[in-house]
């Protein structure tokens, strides 16, 4: 009798074990991009040990829009919990980076006036609700191709990468212009990146008075090309320029123009998600 429970207790032992070896190899199947230092996540928003992402306020969030429901507990009797209320969430991308500066002129660095832009716009949407990622929140680079392969690999509902122009040979153009690919691509439910590109251009003309050059169809851009949302690069000014110039080294109109990209991506998003 003494020996029948002993094989019996090593059997379910074993058992146990090889469900928890399932579990684990399932775990990773769902969530290979949030696993390892070589993943996206960790690559792009920075994994800390704590379990927290940097740049990323709501972890939660971002999980079960991946699929990884893990830590989510279900009541005793089997009956499931109530699902949140989906958040919005928003990729936003700091032009360039590390290296890779963009352009410089009159002692302005792209990568630089586009970072603390990103950052201001980026705080005042989560203090509208809103879950923001960052391809970047320093000065690094970051590889092209990874800025829309992060926003489809969280599920953003937009991606809003920010840039500022130049035209050495014309020094007097100036203005803003928004791009996006071809409409027909990057649908998400009642909005287009064309419809996108339309409302970021009109919020920031409005704004800023710069010149309005209008949205412009550019296709051929990996950023824009590879998102499976709305995506839009918003040029601010003509570095080139000297009005353009001396407006974005103001503290002041960097301010402003974070606002007002701010109301332009509530106000795309109040599309997506209507009331």
């Amino acid at each position: 009798m003494e020996n029948t429970l002993l094989k019996l207790f090593k059997k379910r032992r074993i058992r146990r074990i090889a469900l928890l070896f399932i579990i684990s190899f399932a775990i990773l199947s769902v969530s290979p991009s949030l696993v390892g230092s070589g993943g996206v996540l960790n690559r792009y928003l920075g994994y800390r040990g704590d379990g927290s992402i940097k740049g990323f306020r709501d972890r939660s969030a971002l999980s079960s829009r991946m699929g990884d429901r893990v830590g989510a507990s279900a009541a005793e009797d089997g009956a499931k919990e109530p699902a949140e209320p989906k958040k919005p969430l928003v990729l936003i991308d700091p032009g360039h980076g590390g290296r890779d500066f963009g352009t410089c002129y009159g002692g302005l660095w792209e990568k630089e006036v586009v970072l603390q832009i990103a950052l201001m716009t980026g705080e005042l949407l989560e203090e509208a609700g809103v879950d923001v990622v960052y391809t970047r929140t320093e000065d690094r680079e970051v590889e092209l191709r990874s800025r829309p392969e992060l926003a489809n690999s969280i599920g953003a509902d937009l991606l809003l990468s920010i840039h500022v122009n130049a035209l050495e040979d014309m020094p007097r153009y100036k203005g803003t212009e928004t791009l996006y690919a071809n409409p027909g691509q990057n649908e998400n439910k009642r909005v287009s990146s064309r419809m996108f590109a339309q409302i970021v251009q009109r919020e920031v003309v409005n704004a800023l008075g710069t010149d309005d050059n209008g949205v412009k169809n550019r296709s051929n851009l990996a950023v824009l090309r590879l998102a499976q949302m709305p995506a839009v690069i918003v040029e601010l000014g003509y570095i080139t320029n000297s009005s353009d110039r001396s407006k974005l080294a103001q503290p002041e109109y960097r301010e402003k123009t974070a606002k007002a990209l701010c109301k332009a991506v509530q106000d795309t998003l109040a599309l997506i998600y209507p009331e």
